[in-house]
């Protein structure tokens, strides 16, 4: 029992372990999830400033990058990163770390970078990288340790790659401290409190490709030089004082050396010292490079040239490259420059050459191998004398001169005779002129504000005109060589495909960052351009629409503009066309189905809806109005019309053979005659329903009669006749054939009974301060009231000098040398009390930041310019003097305007600087000038309450609307000329109608000109006035619309009036007779004659003449319409018919006939076909008088025909009456 319950216990506690070490791997996970959620679910943890005071738990091998930077970490422990063993990152830089356990990074065999930067370690362990055999980045920067330790930490490191060690406190380097490091990409030490080294410790590291040492100690620094002899390529060595010691660098060390590039960066020299270090240098003869940046000279430039000289000719003769870089250098002796002999490279950018000292610098015989020359960033203002001297240097063909202040530049220029490369960007040119070299194959003239390029450059491959006011392409005929072109931040809005496929070798063109308008011709041509795609760099991101307003912003490949917009006219026409046929198709599908005569039906029906459903008694004069098929006429007229009209009492019935008024419209007639009639009569049969004429009344009474509860209308089926017979649109007639009562005839006799100053001082003005011309002057000086410097090149003005202007209020110190650390001493504490205006443009300021600051100092300073210097990017905090109210920063190549501006200023000039907003809240502000700039909209109103005068000329505005025109309520000018405006229908119409507008606008209204639409282009904006066409296009389109709709519609009702539908029938039925014989052949042939009459006429037609020659001996076969018309086929082409197959066609004329609404048929038919003055085919007969002026217009051949050939004319005398039959008899048979 015992053994089973231990047993049962050992279990027990098995599980609970296992559950315990279960729960609490759960817990560490929460945790981490908890601390730095990106570790999660990733292998790239990044839990930098999160506030973190420990590492958290939980990490595990599937994390590779662990960021633990800026944090508050204090330790790292042993089981912190026991887990994390696939780690290759480990940043811990920033935080407070001061303790690490010996065995915390032992896991981490696979770590490759590890960053314990910035931390709070007083001291540094072997052990901690004793298992680190991945290791290939260390950084040990910015702790508090204060050496190494007595042996090297870094022994177990094979595999690094760079180290990165010091801080203020480091100041020994012992022997043994690098030992087990053999190769080193890059080792950086701060040294700057360096102050023993034990010489040696360097030596153990066979080869380091770049050093840099932020060292003080001239001596140290001789030391370290002489132990990197043979390992260092490139040596950097920063904040160095020199003197440097006279004894050798290369003292006992064996060449060849390794050592090839030296720099020195924010160094300090002296005449003095320059020259030690020169000669000192002499002995190192692998050095090929030797380079200055942002070094500081102090002296007058004496410098032992011929030591120099000798002591290093060797050495400067093989010298290859050289860069003194920022370092406020004037000039290069003569005699030193001569001693160069081989130097292919010159880097002198950011300093302070002048053209007086250039000459000097680039004396004759001087540089003469070399190649490359870096001269951007000084002070020299004329190219003429530049061009000039850099013409000494025979080899030179890389010319950089940019960043300096030319301006106007001459027509002829004298340059170097090989010179292919030349740099003149941001050196404030207003045009290019023939004083470039043709020799040219590479030119930068990007910043200057250029309008246009029209140089002869025939070898030029590149050419960069970026940051300019250019509005096209340049041309290619001048440059038929070129292979890449940039025009980026342009003016361009546009380039066409003539204009592109010009440069017939262009492979680059960098045409980004413009504002382009988005043209059909230019979104065709860059939509179907083969390989357009691979030319332009920056596609398609790069490639912005600027208008039409409707795609501003999307990029250039994606916009396609609809058809309406690129082809308008012919959309119109189109649409116009469209609508014709449209309305041609209703008309012609209106005309097949009757629309037409059922619109005039209906109108009939509603007048008829408006009368009394039934006469009064008194109008009533019909019993029965009779509605039958003309096929059917012979039953009826003689059958039915003779039973009911002599029944006893008679009926009274209405027949419109008989009854109808002649010339009134039919509609009219059987309205009418219905209205009159107590009845309706309808004999049906298949003639009846088929029939073209019988039509008119069976639709009308489908409108009229056929209501379910009027029983008005008989019905009298003539002959048997199936429903489904009846036209589909008769839905009410089959309706009521189904469900009323009809009178069907028998046929047994027995059943029978029915739908848009100069003062040039000397360079010597530093000897001003001295006691006695101080003494000597003090009243003069404490008097003065304005002072001007300018265009002198003096660097600085000493302190105690400045001090003792008391009184000056006004000082120009423009276009000279300060730099921002001379400008600490000109305006020291004291200097200057009284100054109100302070001038210092055109100079070699660098730091906004600096140059506020120590502006500051001026407590009574309220006009600031600093124009013209380079400062760059800004602050976003800066101190200002108190009072200041006005400041000039326009042409300093600021990116953006930021918080550093004071909110006291009252005027603000940030000209020229290719801002793209302006965004600072001035509350005092009353004059901004925002001149050459990138903005394309006027800036917010609401930060800027008080704002008198705004100038945004030459910037990237195309418009502006009337609601930001008037948010500046005390606005007086408002410059925005030279922009290229987008002439919209919006833009225009607030310029015209904007109240006192043009006392606002400066330069209105020659200055402000349409760049687009295309068709005003160069137009005064105040001059343009857009077509309502293209400012409401919608509109114009549906009122275009609209009115061909009713033109058509007019013409449809003029062609219904005058009967034109018929008229093309007719037209058509005669082209096809046309086509036929005139005659058909005799077999064919069936009658004598053709009769066509009025109705009117029928008696005398039927029972006289048809009588008559019917039974004449042998007797005339003749034709009637009545009698042998075939029922159901169209009435034209019973008439062709009938009249093809008849040798003669007998018109038998009258009153009735030319007049009556049915004779206009067959008349006008045989105006068409038969009326030709050769074919006596026609017989006329004339029944009654009748006038040629009484026969319409429109039948002049029927006039003419009466005027010009005999016609039989039936005689009132019965005894000539037998000669007329004679006549008519010969005329038949002739």
């Amino acid at each position: 029992m015992s053994i089973q319950a231990k047993h049962k216990s050992t279990h027990t506690w098995q599980i609970l372990a296992i559950y315990m070490v279960l729960a609490a791997n759960l817990s560490e996970q929460q945790a981490l999830k908890q601390a730095c959620p990106s570790c999660y679910a990733s292998q790239l943890c990044n839990c930098s400033s999160t506030g973190l005071d420990f590492i958290p738990p939980g990490l595990t091998a599937k994390i590779t990058v662990l960021n633990l930077a800026h944090n508050r970490i204090k330790r790292i422990q042993s089981q912190d990163l026991q887990q994390a063993v696939n780690l290759r990152a480990l940043l811990l830089q920033s935080n407070k770390i001061s303790s690490i356990d010996e065995d915390s990074f032992q896991s981490l065999a696979k770590l490759e970078l590890l960053d314990l930067s910035n931390n709070s370690l007083a001291h540094l362990s072997p052990l901690w990288f004793g298992h680190l055999f991945s290791l290939q980045h260390l950084h040990l920067q910015g702790n508090s340790y204060r050496d190494l330790g007595q042996s090297s930490p870094f022994s177990s490191l094979r595999n690094l790659s760079s180290l990165h060690l010091g801080n203020p406190w480091f100041s020994v380097i012992r022997q043994g401290n690098f030992e087990g490091i053999e190769i080193l990409h890059k080792l950086w030490i701060d040294g700057s409190n360096l102050s023993q080294y034990e010489q040696g410790s360097l030596k153990s590291i066979k080869e380091i490709k770049h050093m840099i040492i932020n060292i003080r100690d001239s001596n140290i620094f001789s030391e370290i030089v002489r132990d990197l002899l043979h390992s260092v390529t490139w040596l950097e060595v920063t904040e160095i004082k020199l003197p440097v010691e006279k004894k050798s660098l290369v003292q006992n060390s064996i060449r060849p050396f390794r050592i090839q590039k030296l720099t020195f960066k924010e160094a300090f020299f002296t005449d003095q010292t320059i020259s030690q270090a020169i000669v000192l240098l002499k002995e190192i003869t692998s050095l090929k490079e030797l380079e200055a940046i942002n070094c500081v000279l102090e002296g007058k430039g004496i410098w032992n040239t011929e030591e120099i000289a000798r002591s290093m000719e060797s050495q400067i003769n093989k010298l290859k490259r050289l860069t003194i870089a920022s370092s406020n250098v004037f000039m290069v002796p003569c005699k030193l420059a001569r001693h160069f002999s081989s130097l292919l490279y010159l880097d002198f950018h950011d300093n302070l050459l002048v053209n007086k000292r250039l000459d000097e610098t680039i004396c004759k015989g001087s540089w003469p191998s070399l190649q490359t020359l870096n001269l951007s960033q000084n002070s020299l203002k004329s190219l003429e004398q530049t061009a000039k001297y850099t013409s000494r240097l025979p080899k030179l063909n890389n010319l950089d001169i940019s960043r300096n202040n030319f301006g106007e530049i001459p027509n002829v220029c004298e340059w170097p005779e090989n010179l292919k490369y030349l740099n003149l960007s941001s050196t404030q040119i207003p045009k290019v002129t023939t004083c470039i070299p043709p020799t040219l194959e590479v030119l930068d003239v990007s910043a200057n504000n250029l309008k246009e390029f029209e140089l002869q450059l025939p070898f030029l491959k590149e050419l960069y005109l970026t940051g300019n006011q250019l509005k096209t392409l340049p041309g290619a005929a001048p440059i038929p060589n070129l292979v890449a072109l940039s025009v980026r931040r342009n003016k361009l809005n546009s380039f066409s495909k003539e204009a592109f496929e010009s440069f017939r070798r262009m492979e680059l063109l960098d045409a980004s960052d413009n504002n382009f308008i988005c043209s059909c011709e230019f979104l065709s041509f860059i939509h179907h351009e083969a390989g357009i795609a691979q030319v332009l760099v920056g596609w398609p991101d790069k490639y912005v629409c600027d208008s039409p307003l409707a795609v501003r912003g999307a990029q250039v490949g994606t916009v396609h503009l609809s058809l309406m917009e690129c082809h308008r006219s012919l959309v119109v026409s189109l649409i116009c066309v469209l609508v014709f046929l449209v309305i041609l198709l209703l008309v012609a599908i209106g005309y097949k189905y009757h629309m037409v005569w059922y619109l005039r039906m209906t109108w009939a029906w509603l007048q008829a809806k408006r009368k009394p459903k039934r006469a009064p008694p008194k109008d009533v004069c019909y019993d029965a109005f009779v509605s039958y098929s003309e096929n059917d006429s012979d039953w009826v007229e003689n059958t039915m019309v003779r039973e009911l009209e002599q029944a006893c009492p008679p009926f009274r019935l209405c027949l419109h053979k008989r009854d109808f008024v002649p010339g009134k419209w039919i509609v009219d007639n059987i309205i009418d005659s219905i209205e009159k009639s107590h009845k309706t009569l309808f004999v049906l049969s298949e003639h009846f329903v088929q029939s073209e004429w019988c039509k008119y009344e069976l639709d009308f009474s489908h409108f009229r009669l056929f209501d379910e509860n009027n029983d008005a209308a008989i019905l009298i089926l003539l002959e048997p006749i199936q429903s489904n017979v009846i036209p589909k649109r008769f839905c009410k007639l089959r309706k009521i054939m189904n469900t009323k009562t009809y009178l069907e005839w028998p046929a047994d006799e027995e059943q029978q009974q029915i739908t848009y100053l100069c003062h040039h001082w000397p360079m010597q003005l530093l000897q001003l301060y001295l006691p006695s011309f101080i003494v000597s002057m003090e009243s003069q000086i404490n008097k003065l009231k304005r002072l001007t410097i300018a265009s002198s090149n003096v660097f600085m003005v000493p302190c105690k000098l400045a001090r003792h202007f008391s009184s000056l209020l006004y000082l120009d110190f423009h276009d000279n040398l300060l730099v921002n650390k001379r400008l600490d001493e000109t305006i020291c504490k004291g200097s200057w009390p009284s100054l109100q205006t302070l001038n210092l443009s055109q100079n070699s300021l660098k730091s906004l930041e600096q140059t506020a600051k120590y502006t500051s100092r001026l407590p009574k300073l309220n006009n600031l310019d600093i124009s013209r210097n380079n400062f760059g990017e800004i602050p976003n905090v800066c101190e200002w003097p108190e009072n200041l109210k006005y400041l000039n920063l326009s042409s300093t190549q600021i990116p953006k305007v930021t918080t550093c501006i004071p909110p006291t200023l009252e005027v603000l000039d940030v000209s020229a600087n290719n801002l793209k907003e302006f965004e600072l809240q001035l509350p005092f502000l009353k004059e901004l000038y925002l001149t050459g700039n990138q903005l394309k909209t006027l800036p917010g109103a609401a930060p800027i309450p008080n704002l008198v005068a705004l100038s945004v000329r030459r910037n990237k505005l195309n418009s502006f609307s009337k609601e930001a025109f008037e948010s500046f309520r005390r606005m007086e000018l408002l410059d925005a000329s030279d922009n290229n405006f987008i002439c919209s229908c919006e833009f225009l119409s607030f310029i015209h109608h904007e109240a006192g507008i043009a006392q606002v606008l400066v330069g209105w209204p020659d200055k402000y000109v349409c760049d687009s639409p295309l068709a005003v282009r160069g137009a005064q904006v105040g001059t343009v006035h857009l077509s309502l066409m293209e400012c409401h296009r919608s509109l114009v389109v549906s009122l275009i619309c609209v009115l061909v709709f009713l033109v058509i519609l007019l013409l449809v009702a003029i062609g219904y009036k005058y009967h034109m539908v018929w008229y093309l029938r007719m037209t058509w039925a005669w082209l096809q007779a046309k086509r036929k014989p005139k005659r058909a052949p005799p077999k064919d042939v069936c009658y004598d004659a053709f009769v066509s009459y009025s109705e009117n006429d029928s008696d005398w037609v039927e029972n006289t003449m048809v009588r008559e020659l019917e039974q004449a001996c042998p007797p005339f076969r003749l034709c009637l319409h009545k009698r042998d018309f075939v029922p159901g086929k169209w009435i034209v082409d019973n008439i062709i018919d009938s009249i093809e197959k008849s040798h003669k066609t007998l018109f038998v004329l009258s009153e009735h006939f030319v007049q009556s609404e049915w004779c206009k048929y067959e008349l006008d038919f045989s105006h068409f076909r038969l009326f030709d003055e050769n074919n006596d085919a026609a017989i006329l007969i004339l029944l009654e008088p009748i006038q040629s002026n009484v026969i319409p217009k429109r039948f002049c051949k029927l006039r003419k025909i009466m005027n010009t050939k005999t016609y039989l004319e039936w005689p009132a005398d019965e005894e000539q009456q037998q000669m007329f039959w004679e006549n008519l008899k010969i005329a038949l048979r002739s």
